[in-house]
Parts: structure tokens; C-alpha cells; sequence
């Protein structure tokens, strides 16, 4: 399972984006420069452009993936949330 955002050039996907990677009480700093993001990761750091996905998966690592690559390799589900 993994948790993903498209990075679509708005501030509100920037912010979605830095959610994701960020997760649970950690801080993160993401270049923003006009033509793409600087997302950091373990190793350094990775630049998405428009129309990527910032993928995060179960581990908490972060990947960036093409559209046309994202779409063949994974399936939509949407989380339901229960009720307590």
C-alpha cells in the first residue's frame, strides 16, 4: 500500500506534497523553483516535474514516478475511514 500525490504546479498540491512526505511530526523542506520541485529522500534528493506523483510507500520512502508510468503500475484505491 502507498500514499501518493500529482504534483499538478499549485501551491495547494506543494503543500498536499510536503503532507505526504512529512507524515507523522516530521519537518521537511522542499525546493520550489518554477519548472519543478527538489524533494529530499535518504540518499540526497529527487525533482518532480508537473504531473508527476510523489509516491510515499509503507516504509515511509519516497519516490517520484512519471504520470504514464504511475498509471500502468498502480490501481486507485480510496481509503475509508471508519467511524469510532
Amino acid at each position: 500500500v502507498i500514499e501518493a500525490e500529482q504534483f499538478d504546479g499549485s501551491e495547494a498540491s506543494i503543500v498536499k506534497i510536503m503532507q505526504l512526505i512529512a507524515g507523522e511530526g516530521r519537518a521537511i523542506c522542499i525546493r520550489v523553483y518554477p519548472d519543478h520541485l527538489e524533494i529530499p529522500h535518504g540518499t540526497g534528493a529527487t525533482n518532480a516535474v508537473v504531473s508527476d506523483w510523489i509516491v510515499r510507500d509503507s516504509r515511509g520512502s519516497v519516490m517520484v514516478w512519471a504520470d504514464q508510468v504511475f498509471e500502468k503500475e498502480f490501481e486507485r484505491v480510496v481509503a475509508i475511514e471508519e467511524e469510532k
